[in-house]
C-alpha cells in the first residue's frame, strides 16, 4: 500500500506553492498525453492505408466527425465534472465530493448506454447523412459497427481522469494515453497485418486500447476516497444536476456547432468520391499535435481555480480569491 507521503506526491496540491511551477508540473503530463494521442491517429491512418487499401482509409475517415462529436460530449462532461469536483476538493467537503462522484457514475452509465444504442441502431441513417458512397459502405459499416462499441469505455475514461485531475492527479492521463497508444499500434499491426482482419481488426484494436485506458484510469479512482459503493450517493440530486447542466450546456452547444460545420464539409467531400476523402482529415492532425500541446495549460485553469475558490469560500477569505488569477496568468503565459 502507498503511504500518505506517496499519495501526496501523486496528487499536486494547487493550494500551496508557486502557481507557475504548479501549472507547469500539472500540465506537462497532459501535453505529452495529447501529443501521443495524435501520433496514434496518424499511425493508425498509415497502417490502414498502407496495409489494406485506399478504400479502407476512406471508410475509416468517412464519418470521423461523428467520432469527434462523441469524444467532445465525453470531454465536455468531464470538464463540467472537474470544475464541480475541484471546487469541493478546495472546500475540503468529502461528502459533497462523494455525491458528485456518485451522481457522475449514474449519469455516465445512462449516457453511455443511450449513445451506444442510438448510434448502433441508426448507423444506416448516419451513413446517409454523411453521404457515404456505396462502394465503401460495406467497409464503413464493418468499421463503425465495432468501433462505436467503445463509447462506454471512452466516457468512463474521460470522467475518471477528470475526477482524478480535480484531486491534482494529472499523471494518470499520461499513463493511460501512452499505454493505450502503444497497445493500439501493436494490435493494429497484429490484427491487420498479421491476421488480415482488415478494418474490423483496426476497430477491434481501438476498442481494446480504449478499454485498457479506462482500466488504468478507473483503478486509482476506485482506490481513492472519492468513490463509494453507497448507492445513496448515486441518487441524482436536482440541485447538482442543475449546476452540471448550467456548466455543460454552453460547452455542448460550442462542440455541436463545430461538429455540424465539420460534418457538412465531410458529407460533401464524401459525395465527391472515396479517393479524395483519405487525405482530407490528415493535414489537420499534424497541426492538432501542436495546438493540443498548448491546450493543457488553458485546461489547467478550471482545476486550479476551482480548488482555490473552493478553499476561499470555505474559509471566507477574500484575499485567497486572488490566487486563481495568478494561475490563469501563468497558464496563459505558458
Amino acid at each position: 500500500m502507498k503511504t500518505a507521503r506517496q499519495k501526496k506526491v501523486q496528487n499536486i496540491n494547487m493550494l500551496e506553492g508557486n502557481p507557475a511551477g504548479l501549472v507547469i508540473a500539472f500540465s506537462i503530463p497532459l501535453v505529452f498525453g495529447n501529443i501521443l494521442q495524435q501520433m496514434y491517429y496518424i499511425a493508425d491512418a498509415v497502417i490502414v492505408g498502407k496495409f489494406i487499401n485506399i478504400q479502407a482509409l476512406a471508410a475509416v475517415n468517412s464519418c470521423s466527425w461523428l467520432i469527434w462529436l462523441l469524444n467532445a460530449i465525453a470531454r465536455d462532461l468531464s470538464n463540467t465534472l472537474s470544475i464541480l469536483a475541484s471546487y469541493s476538493v478546495g472546500e475540503r467537503d468529502p461528502e459533497k465530493l462523494k455525491k458528485i462522484v456518485g451522481n457522475t457514475c449514474s449519469i455516465t452509465i445512462g449516457l453511455a448506454a443511450f449513445l451506444t444504442i442510438l448510434t448502433e441502431y441508426h448507423l444506416e441513417g448516419i451513413f446517409r447523412l454523411f453521404q457515404v458512397q456505396s462502394d465503401i459502405a460495406g467497409i464503413t459499416r464493418a468499421y463503425f459497427s465495432v468501433v462505436l462499441l467503445g463509447i462506454p469505455f471512452v466516457l468512463v475514461y474521460h470522467v475518471a481522469t477528470a475526477l482524478l485531475r480535480a484531486a491534482g492527479n494529472s499523471k494518470i492521463t499520461f499513463y493511460a494515453v501512452s499505454t493505450s497508444t502503444v497497445l493500439n499500434i501493436v494490435l493494429d499491426l497484429l490484427f491487420i497485418v498479421g491476421f488480415g482482419w482488415g478494418v474490423r481488426g483496426g476497430a477491434l484494436a481501438t476498442v481494446i486500447a480504449q478499454f485498457v485506458a479506462m482500466l488504468i484510469a478507473v483503478i486509482p479512482l476506485l482506490k481513492s476516497g472519492m468513490f463509494t459503493m453507497d448507492l445513496s450517493y448515486w441518487r441524482l440530486d436536482k440541485r447538482l444536476m442543475g449546476q452540471m447542466l448550467g456548466l455543460w450546456t454552453p460547452m455542448f452547444v460550442n462542440s455541436a456547432v463545430i461538429s455540424v460545420g465539420g460534418s457538412f464539409v465531410s458529407s460533401h467531400v464524401n459525395a465527391i468520391g472515396p479517393f479524395l476523402l483519405p487525405g482530407s482529415p490528415q493535414a489537420p492532425r499534424y497541426s492538432h499535435c501542436w495546438s493540443l500541446s498548448l491546450w493543457p495549460f488553458r485546461q489547467d485553469f478550471p482545476y486550479s481555480s476551482g480548488r482555490i475558490w473552493g478553499q476561499a469560500g470555505r474559509s471566507g477569505s477574500e484575499g485567497g480569491s486572488t490566487r486563481p488569477w495568478y494561475s490563469l496568468c501563468c497558464s496563459q503565459l505558458c
